[in-house]
This record gives C-alpha cells, sequence and structure tokens, in this order.
C-alpha cells in the first residue's frame, strides 16, 4: 500500500523523476552552443500534437565526460515534438527547446544521434557535484560541506542522482542520515529542489519499510519542518495526505507511532510541526495529523 502510494504522488510532481538518474547514465555531458538551425515543417500526426525535425549545427563548449572536445562542431537532427490542443509535455529531449543561434543547453547523449535530455545550463552545478561525489566515493552524509556555497544552484539533475543514491544510504545509520536530512532543511536551497530532494529521502524511506526506527523518526521530523518552507506545486497537500501518514503509520506497512514516540529525540518541534499545519488548507487529513500531534499517549 505505502509503494502504491508513494508511486502516485511521484507521478504529481513535476518536472517528473526519471527512472534512473541521467547524470549517471549518460556516455556524454557536454555544454553545447547552437550555432544553426534549419527547421523542417511542422507535421500534423494526431489531433493533439505536431512534429518536426530540426537541424542543428552544434559546438561544443565544455566536457563533463565523454570523447567530445571542446570547440568541436556537430551536426544532428533534433525532433520536436508540441502540443496544438490541449496543454501537456511532449515527448522527446529537445521538445519545447529554443533552437535558434546562440542558444546553450546542457546534452546528455549516449551517440550523437541519441540524446537522452537537453536541460538548461544552470544544472551544471549540480553535475559537477554529482560526478565529483562518484569521482571521489564521497559519502552522501558530505553533501552540506561538498555542496558549499553552491546549493542554491542544485536543481532537479542533481535532485534525481539523490533519487538514485538515498535507498542505499539508508542503512548506514542515523549518523549520516541526519546530515543528509540536514542538508535538505538547509537555507538557501530553491524550492523545487528541496521538495524533490526530500521526496527523495521520504520515499527511500518508506520503500524500506520496515526502516530502522531512529531514521524513520528523522525523516517524520524532517517531513513536519518540510511545512515551514514555501510550498512548491503542492508538495505540502502531498506531505499532509500522503507522505506523513505512511511515516506515522496511518497508513501503509509502517506500524502506527505516537507523537510521544517520534517526537521524543527532538526537543522543539512538536511544538513547531503543530504551528506549521495550522498553515496548511483545512482537510481531513490535515485534521488527522493535528489530532495525532496533540494527543497524550
Amino acid at each position: 500500500m505505502a509503494r502504491n502510494l508513494i508511486a502516485m504522488a511521484l507521478l504529481a510532481m513535476l518536472p517528473r523523476l526519471a527512472a534512473g538518474a541521467v547524470v549517471l547514465e549518460a556516455r556524454s555531458i557536454a555544454i553545447m552552443r547552437i550555432e544553426g538551425a534549419a527547421t523542417g515543417e511542422w507535421d500534423h500526426e494526431t489531433p493533439n500534437e505536431r512534429h518536426r525535425v530540426v537541424k542543428l549545427e552544434l559546438v561544443v563548449e565544455r566536457v563533463f565526460r565523454g570523447p567530445l572536445h571542446p570547440q568541436e562542431r556537430l551536426t544532428i537532427e533534433a525532433a520536436q515534438a508540441e502540443p496544438t490542443g490541449r496543454v501537456f509535455a511532449p515527448a522527446g529531449p529537445w521538445s519545447g527547446k529554443v533552437l535558434v543561434k546562440g542558444s546553450r543547453y546542457l546534452v546528455f547523449s549516449q551517440t550523437p544521434s541519441e540524446t537522452l535530455r537537453v536541460v538548461d545550463v544552470a544544472e551544471s552545478a549540480g553535475v559537477e557535484l554529482a560526478l565529483a561525489f562518484e569521482e571521489h566515493h564521497w559519502a552522501l552524509g558530505e553533501l552540506g560541506r561538498r555542496a558549499g556555497g553552491n546549493r542554491g544552484l542544485l536543481g532537479p539533475v542533481f535532485a534525481e542522482y539523490l533519487t538514485a543514491k538515498l535507498p542505499a544510504a539508508v542503512s548506514q545509520g542515523i549518523g549520516p542520515w541526519n546530515s543528509i536530512l540536514g542538508f535538505i532543511e538547509e537555507p538557501g536551497l530553491t524550492p523545487e529542489f528541496r521538495a524533490m530532494a526530500a521526496t527523495a529521502a521520504m520515499d527511500a524511506v518508506l520503500m524500506q519499510s520496515p526502516a530502522p526506527e531512529a531514521i524513520l523518526q528523522r525523516t517524520a521530523v524532517m517531513g513536519f519542518r518540510m511545512l515551514s518552507f514555501p510550498d512548491e506545486r503542492g508538495f505540502h497537500d502531498r506531505l499532509v495526505r500522503t507522505y506523513l501518514p505512511n511515516l506515522l503509520g496511518f497508513e501503509g506497512s509502517e506500524p502506527t507511532r505516537s507523537s510521544q514516540r517520534i517526537f521524543a529525540s527532538y526537543p522543539g518541534d512538536q511544538e513547531r510541526a503543530a504551528k506549521a499545519l495550522s498553515t496548511v488548507p483545512q482537510s481531513s487529513a490535515r485534521a488527522r495529523l493535528d489530532s495525532w500531534i496533540g494527543r497524550k499517549q
């Protein structure tokens, strides 16, 4: 039950996380600049979507991984799709991208003709950090120190990397896990990255149910702390309706835990959690959490 609920919640989060981390899977990662774009005609293939192929002339600016070299020139065919009816995110790495001379993108590829993903160059900081963790075999508990001043630049690419790595971290003990969650709770992160990283941490714990007691308590406390940060695309609602009920044992496979048990090692957090909950719109899910926090048992 817990697995199904979490999967449903993940479907609601945009941008969606891929099954694997593209920074780990891509053979080539590079910043590329468009030098020329020969656009084909749009072909209406379905009532709701149209397609075209754009011949792109690219210049490699920076290489993070793979066989390409700076200033190397490539010519590729990029398929684009866009909606013609209802608004949705069309498939394809180049879809939705502005393909004009001077545009710069961070491109993940398997081969020059097989592009996995195309993202904003601002994601470069996350790529560098993920590759450094892989190269130096750093423990995730060092996230805060290793991210340094670049923490505010982290986005979906690094959150996806965490999604792939956090399940193994659950079994490494409360010390490293506390450091990881402490990083997610630090100021300076973007709301998007914070929500995605917190989701990945809670998902990792629930997928290993029954989780170690100290790990679960710390994760539930983090969940309540997330309510004190600005909401991100309905993240607070997913916390109240899905994640916290599963962590506390209202739903799913975890045994039910009292508020005294969850907050025993975190003085002051019970009161802060109640205050944060009061800012969430009224619902039956919130009422159940309000009652749980105030219950003496």
